[in-house]
């Protein structure tokens, strides 16, 4: 499989993912049985833009479910699986309407209004099976237009079902280093309390081995 100025949109016709370059391994055997896996994805110059409106249905939820309905008959669902997937130099922006888009220009990340620039990684196992995506991410690096930056970014196990959970992490900065055993967002599966992060959003987290700079 190789594409050039791949993109997919989303059901409001918005562009949900973009690369200018994309390759992988497609398994044939697996479409049959409606499971897609595809290894070795190369995705280069991309941009990915996940956006969440007013009706808290965040825009590839409704994409993933033309596919992978879990109110469907058992015979017409199916899962996605990438087996491994290198991304890089791609533009992140995750927006959740009900906030101030532009929060992140005071200096400060706003978690509703992401924004990332030279956004790289890797990642294994990447399962998308009904509403849960799980995957390992590896060797990720980002730098967000507030002008926050990771320089390192591992986790064992990220999994997206009833929020965010994290197990095993790895976050090295400028100047700071966290290691987190367990770090959980919960948002009761409601993805529209991410607008009122600090309000709605319960956070459990674990730290060890850390050395962390309050200009972090």
């Amino acid at each position: 499989l190789e594409a050039q100025g791949f993109y997919v949109e989303d059901l409001l016709g918005d562009t949900l993912i973009y690369a200018e370059t994309l390759t992988g391994n497609l398994s044939k055997t697996a479409i049959a049985r409606k499971n897609i896996i595809i290894g070795d994805i190369k995705l280069d110059k991309g941009k990915v833009y996940l956006h969440t409106p007013d009706t808290g249905k965040m825009n590839i939820v409704g994409v993933l479910r033309t596919f992978i309905d879990p109110n469907r008959e058992k015979k017409g669902r199916g899962n996605i699986t990438l087996r491994d997937c290198y991304n890089t130099n791609t533009r992140f922006k995750l927006q959740i309407d009900g906030k101030n888009k532009n929060l992140s220009e005071t200096g400060r990340m706003e978690f509703t209004n992401l924004i990332f620039e030279n956004l790289n990684f890797g990642s294994h196992n990447l399962r998308i099976k009904g509403p849960r995506v799980s995957m390992n991410l590896y060797e990720m690096s980002f730098q967000d237009r507030s002008g926050f930056k990771v320089d390192l970014f591992e986790t064992e196990d990220f999994v997206i079902e009833n929020g965010l959970s994290f197990t095993n992490t790895t976050i090295l900065t400028p100047d700071s280093y966290l290691f987190l055993p367990e770090l959980v967002f919960d948002a009761g599966g409601n993805w529209k309390r991410f607008s009122s992060f600090t309000d709605k959003v319960s956070l459990r987290a674990s730290l060890r081995d850390s050395d962390i700079h309050t200009k972090t």
